[in-house]
């Protein structure tokens, strides 16, 4: 109560505060109110999130410490795919360089973890028989915090004294106001100390549950699992940290730390084997598509790809001459058998394409605009943005239907370059977008 207003305030250290254990019947059990806590206390340490799926929450940046959030490639098309990046990958002056996971790959990685620690699970039992108690014990910190209540009850008793003998008799108000302030400073320490004692003390108590609640999963699971289950991923994991290359840190809910690694796509593997590509630019899904489709892998060769036109210019030749098709020219690279299989999955996933796709270009990089449809609308991104990052461009947007107005007052047709969405000033429904034929 504030004796001046009269009202009702929050207790923030101007009066003692009492914790009376065991007070009443409990509600629910000790072991689950402090693996709230912890869990509360995890979720801070890594900034805002949002539960979209069982995964969200538990896998975190190694750049920037926030979490990764699923994102949806390909949306509402059968193409569509979950995959998982840091929040801040993208953000303005803050883009982080851990890569882009596919959700079966996480789950994938997670399962061939578990499999690895249920195989030494024996061990593990052994050592926390021995351990369990000695790795919780809070006696040093409880006796502490018992220590401090006597030093704060002793202040306490003598700031009474001194505002007691400043009512009663006339006392020198610089000197009182001095003993004061002293007195108040060493009893908010004690209590900040304290307050940090029974932070400690309910870690103590969240890991002791935590690591029983990590064994009792493990003697559940006496096989190795088959396929991935979220009821073990949230019983069993504290966090996963990526970090780039997929590198992870499968950490547990014991404290217990496993290195592993996300099996990523062939751009990835020839990012992080370091592996050049024929052309010297970094590895992208346009590179391993030309590699998969051509011919040369198979020891054939395809003669009159291009010509020179009367002009003296090389074109590409798109059925204006003959082609001549050699089969066994040379040893071949894969077996025939591999390189057929590889054109039929060309074939079976071949993309759908759009009135726009290949005509639009970014006038930061020149890559080829993309097809982006979200929640919040369908967009036309920056390829080289949407692939690569802030870091190699920093990207343009031009909402479709913003698009599709320009396009038909100006009867657009052939390729454009996309001018004027770069002011970052403006939202992307404000700038002022016009399309620039290309080669002008």
């Amino acid at each position: 109560m504030d004796f001046l207003t009269k009202k009702i305030k929050v207790n923030e250290g101007e009066a003692p505060q009492y914790y009376v254990e065991n007070s009443h019947p409990a509600i629910i059990g000790p072991e689950v109110f402090e693996t709230v806590g912890e869990e509360l206390r995890r979720r801070k340490e890594g900034r805002r999130m949002v539960s979209v799926s069982i995964l969200s929450g538990r896998i975190v940046c190694g750049d920037c410490g926030g979490f990764y959030g699923r994102k949806a490639w390909h949306a509402g098309s059968q193409y569509a795919q979950s995959v998982w990046h840091c929040n801040n990958k993208f953000q303005k002056r803050k883009y982080c360089f851990t890569p882009t996971l596919k959700e079966e790959a996480i789950k994938d990685a997670f399962v061939e973890a578990s499999n690895s620690v249920l195989s030494n699970r024996a061990e593990i039992f052994a050592n926390y028989d021995l351990a369990l108690d000695a790795i919780t014990d809070d006696s040093a910190y409880r006796k502490h915090v018992t220590e401090i209540d006597g030093q704060c009850g002793e202040i306490e008793t003598l700031m009474e004294r001194l505002v007691s003998a400043n009512a009663q008799s006339r006392v020198e108000q610089k000197d009182y106001n001095d003993r004061y302030n002293a007195y108040m400073a060493r009893y908010n320490g004690l209590q900040q100390r304290r307050q940090e004692l029974t932070s400690a003390i309910a870690m103590c108590a969240a890991k002791r549950v935590q690591i029983k609640g990590f064994l009792a999963e493990l003697r559940k699971n006496k096989t190795p699992l088959a396929q991935f289950d979220g009821r073990v991923w949230q019983a069993t994991l504290h966090q996963m940290k990526v970090f780039e290359g997929g590198k992870v840190l499968f950490v547990f809910r014991d404290g217990s730390e496993l290195p592993w690694e996300v099996r990523c796509e062939v751009r990835s593997n020839g990012k992080k084997q370091g592996i050049p590509t024929y052309t010297d630019y970094p590895w992208s899904s346009h590179q391993v598509l030309r590699i998969i489709s051509n011919e040369k892998y198979a020891g054939d060769c395809l003669l009159q790809k291009s010509f020179v036109d009367d002009n003296g210019k090389q074109v590409r030749n798109n059925g204006q001459r003959e082609r001549y098709y050699i089969r066994n020219d040379h040893p071949a690279i894969v077996s025939r058998a591999d390189w057929q299989r590889a054109q039929e999955l060309r074939s079976e996933r071949v993309k759908k394409t759009y009135p726009f796709s290949g005509w639009l270009l970014c006038p930061l990089c020149g890559g080829t605009l993309i097809r982006d449809a979200s929640k919040w609308g369908v967009d036309w991104v920056c390829g080289t943005y949407m692939h690569h990052g802030k870091a190699v461009c920093p990207g343009i947007r031009m909402p479709e239907d913003i698009l599709l107005r320009i396009a038909t007052e100006e009867h657009a047709s052939g390729r454009f370059v996309v001018d004027g969405g770069t002011d970052e000033t403006k939202g992307k429904r404000e700038k002022d977008y016009t399309l620039v034929p290309d080669g002008y």
